[in-house]
Order: C-alpha cells, then structure tokens, then sequence
C-alpha cells in the first residue's frame, strides 16, 4: 500500500537465469536487485525441491515414471470400461473426518484404479498380461538402488552418496553380464540349418549363399550342345548324370513326395561349372565387341575412339552403355538412363576408369563387415568353429 493506503498492484515475474555464462558458486547479478522504476524488489532464487522423487505412474516415491515396472495399462486399454467401472465402484460422498479416514479412502481408491485397469485391458492368450522375463537378481539390486537413492535425498549424507554408487556400480555389472549371458545363449543356438534361429539373419550383413544361376539351366538344351561338341560315349554318361534325378522336402518328421528335377545342375559338384560354361558358350559375340561373362553376369564392352560408333555397336546389342559423351541410347524407344559409374561382378567402374571409387566401397565394406561381425567370429564367441570358416567364406 502506499501512503494513502491505498492496495498496489503486485506482479510476480518467474525468471530463469542463464547460469551457463557464470563461474562456479557465482551469485546471479539478477539476485542483487533491489529497485525498479523507484519501487523497492526483491528477487528470490528458485526454491530446489528436497525431497524424494515421486513417480507419476505408481504414486511410489523412490523412481520416475520411466523407471517404474508397473505396466496396468497399454495402447490396447478400452478407456470407455474403465470410466464406466470406476463411476460404479467409486465412492463420491466419503466421511473423512480425521486422517486415518483420508488414508482408508486413499487405499480403496487406489484399489478401484487398479481394478479398472486390470479389466478394461485385454489379457494375453495364456491369461496374463505381456510381461518381460526379468532377472530377479537384477530386479533386487534395482528395489535396492531406489531405496539407497530415496535415502540419500532425504539425508543428502556422504555416506548414503557412497552407497548409492556403490549399488549403481553392482546393478551396471549385473545388467553387463546378463547381456553377455543372453548373447552366449543366441550364438549357441545359431545354425545355417535352424529355423528358428537362422545364422544368417544374426546379422544384416549376412546372406545366405545364392546359387540360383545353376537351377536355370535347359537340360534338353544343354544336351544338344553337349553332342555337337563332345563324343557320344560322353554325352550318354552325362545324360545318366543330368537326368532322372528327384528331390523331396523335408519339415521335422515329415517328408514330401519325390519329384523329379527338370532344369539345373547338381549343385556343389565339380561338373556344375564347367557344364554351365558349355550351356552359355554359344551366346552372340562381336569382333568389334568383348563380351565377358561369369554365372548369370554378362557384361558387353565395346571401345572406340568415336563415341557415336561405339554406341552404335552397343545398340545392335542392346546394351546400356555409360559415357558422358555418348549419344543416348534406347531399349523399345525408351531412353536407358546413364550413371557416373557401375558395378560389374563386385568391380565399381567409373567414366575415367580409375580404382578409387572401388579402393573407397572396399575399404568401407570390409570395416562395417569386420565390425559388425566380431561378436560372431572373435576368439572368445561360443560360435562353432565350422560355422565361423561358414561366415568367413
């Protein structure tokens, strides 16, 4: 009031002051203020809040809500049974004269919310809700990290600081050695064979071996090239070799019918790429032209001196050819489209045909692949030695 003793108006202004441009254990200049526009101010420092943490989930103090475990509800709750079970289980009329009568209310509140949730959440198929499997080693010395952490910002003691690292120090070990265990156990069971645990999906680099270009060989076609190029005492040997063969799926204790293979070599034989080389020896070349062929990949190089007269050849081929100065060409009246460089059979190529751009793919491969992969094929992975030389191949 002022002398008039008339009422003043009064602002509450909340400033957070920047203490990042200050020295340690420097007063704010903000504090020091104690005028403003002739009126006498007082300038507060934030109040620090002493006591325990509380979580919002479960109402316990001791933890935040990221920390809590207690999961009564989830994205599947039907919210609309859970207002209606509690208007019909509440009480709204409740006698609290003294305190032990706001504590009982309290409970049976608390006891109703549960309740709800419970019930307007959808079970599991066995009855229960989803829950992880936790260590109850790693859930002991959690309960007991909470308690040691509530004791210390109630005490704010050195000896409760102490104790509270101490049992961080306990709960990080145990959580390491429970990852490594769980890791063991996933290596253990890793097979090239398994279905449930497949080596090949441990990790994103890994494929399974792709021999698809062998199953796509013409038998009847291949063995009328073998008899115009090979005697016929040969041709009747690998005729018994390459057909009548069958095979059969197999799914636990169940085995399908036989069916009899009609295209393809045997696969891991020694014959299966030589067979293949005679199968796609008769492709269409050019003098002008070199053709450079590996299993399924098929690569067509034509070199001139004139851009117009090499693409010329390229286009009776019908092979997308990447030069900066070429003219475009087509496929069906379509224009193919040019890149600055290509991979052929693993080899990055660029228009000035130098190797940096392959030495940089290599180098990168080879580092994410190494890194990657150590946790399979270190010395001290449980892995099997055979599945080890499996990856490494």
């Amino acid at each position: 009031m002022n002398k008039n003793k008339k009422p003043q108006p009064l602002f509450k202004v909340e400033l957070e002051p920047d203490s990042r441009t200050l020295k340690k254990n420097t007063v704010h200049p903000i504090y020091k203020l104690q005028y403003l526009l002739h009126l006498r101010i007082t300038v507060e420092e934030p109040h620090k809040r002493n006591g325990p943490v509380q979580c919002t989930n479960c109402q316990e103090y001791g933890h935040t809500r990221g920390y809590c475990t207690l999961r009564l509800t989830s994205h599947r709750t039907n919210w609309l049974k859970f207002k209606k079970y509690v208007s019909s289980h509440i009480d709204l009329t409740p006698q609290l004269n003294i305190k032990e009568d706001i504590d009982c209310y309290a409970d049976a509140l608390e006891s109703v919310l549960v309740a709800a949730a419970k019930i307007s959440t959808p079970q599991g198929r066995d009855g229960r809700t989803h829950q992880h499997k936790i260590n109850l080693e790693i859930e002991q010395l959690v309960l007991e990290k909470r308690r040691l952490r509530r004791a210390w910002q109630t005490s704010r003691s050195p000896s409760s600081k102490q104790s509270l690292k101490e049992a961080g120090r306990r709960l990080t070990r145990a959580l390491r050695h429970e990852e490594v265990e769980a890791q063991r156990q996933y290596i253990e069971k890793l097979s090239p064979t398994s279905a449930k645990h497949p080596l090949w999906k441990a990790h994103p680099n890994l494929s399974a071996p792709s021999e698809t270009a062998f199953d796509r060989v013409w038998l009847d076609g291949l063995m009328h090239k073998i008899r115009t190029i090979l005697p016929e005492n040969t041709h009747m040997i690998l005729e018994s070799y390459l057909f009548n063969r069958e095979f059969a799926v197999r799914c636990n204790t169940t085995t399908s019918d036989d069916y009899t293979i009609e295209a393809g070599v045997p696969q891991g034989s020694a014959l299966g790429p030589t067979l293949f080389l005679l199968y796609t020896a008769d492709i269409p070349t050019n003098v002008r032209l070199t053709t450079s062929t590996f299993a399924d990949d098929t690569g067509i190089i034509s070199l001139s001196k004139c851009p117009i007269q090499a693409t010329a050849l390229l286009a009776d081929h019908l092979v997308v050819v990447e030069r900066q100065t070429c003219p475009p060409l087509t496929l069906n009246n379509t224009p193919l489209p040019q890149a600055d460089d290509v991979t052929y059979l693993g080899v990055h190529l660029d228009r000035r045909l130098t190797w940096r751009k392959h030495i940089e793919a290599k180098k990168i491969h080879l580092k994410l692949k190494s890194i990657g992969l150590h946790w399979l094929l270190n010395a001290r992975s449980p892995l099997c030695l055979d599945f080890k030389v499996l990856l490494y191949n």
